[in-house]
């Protein structure tokens, strides 16, 4: 059983002066694990719904490049890691698909038959495989729009840091898209080029957000941003998902 009298931190042994250990960051009144506490904890840390998530999506909505260059800078501890916030969404996306059978492909594609159209047969697959996989494909977007940053705004900051920007924009199209799924599949049928209109749109707002700068060259270079970044992520993510299932 903890000792949560003792004047040493439990977890890295340093001399406590405090609520909390100043070296690793852990509570001083440490109790007995209960199962309670283990499914406070996980849903603390897994998604905070009390801080750092919904405080970060909040950011994101209103002024994600104020958020940026904070987190950038070494505010760290108040906003939501960019790589938990992007698996933490996927996975949100995934379940929520699962749990009402949502299949995109299957509606585009009820019409294929394999013996009459085999070429369109191939595209269905390597699109199923895309949206099953969508977990690792969206990865492709996020280091999509983290090149292309780089390229058009080379000298500001490195390749991770505009990625670490790549996972908060991809976080927010997954849960963009999470709405949209629920409105097709229960509200009214909608067309899947208002994601790609979303993506691009909140590609050009962080970018003006975060840089700042307002003048039409900038926002042209916003745009080609956004343009280049969807064009690579889709050649690319269907391409390999075409190559894997085809071949």
């Amino acid at each position: 059983m903890p000792n949560s009298t003792s004047n040493q931190c439990l977890n890295c042994n340093a001399t406590l002066n405090g609520n909390y250990c100043h070296q690793c960051g852990q509570s001083a009144k440490v109790k007995r694990i209960t199962f309670k506490e283990a499914i406070d904890d996980f849903f603390s840390s897994t998604f905070a719904l009390e801080g750092p998530l919904l405080f970060t999506i909040k950011s994101l909505i209103v002024n994600p490049g104020k958020m940026y260059r904070e987190f950038l800078e070494g505010r760290r501890k108040t906003y939501y890691k960019p790589v938990a916030f992007f698996i933490v969404l996927t996975a949100f996306f995934l379940i929520l698909k699962a749990l009402i059978d949502y299949d995109p492909i299957a509606r585009q594609f009820q019409q294929a038959n394999e013996e009459v159209h085999p070429q369109v047969m191939k595209f269905k697959n390597a699109a199923t495989f895309m949206v099953k996989h969508i977990n690792n494909i969206m990865l492709i977007l996020v280091f999509s729009i983290g090149s292309n940053l780089k390229l058009f705004f080379r000298k500001r900051y490195n390749f991770t840091e505009y990625s670490t920007i790549g996972f908060y924009i991809v976080g927010m199209y997954i849960l963009f898209t999470t709405g949209v799924m629920l409105v097709d599949n229960y509200l009214v049928a909608t067309p899947k080029v208002i994601m790609f209109a979303f993506l691009a749109f909140y590609i050009i707002f962080s970018c003006s957000s975060f840089f700042q700068p307002k003048s039409f060259w900038e926002y042209i270079k916003y745009l080609c941003v956004a343009i280049f970044s969807i064009i690579l992520y889709t050649t690319v993510g269907f391409a390999l998902s075409y190559l894997i299932v085809n071949f």
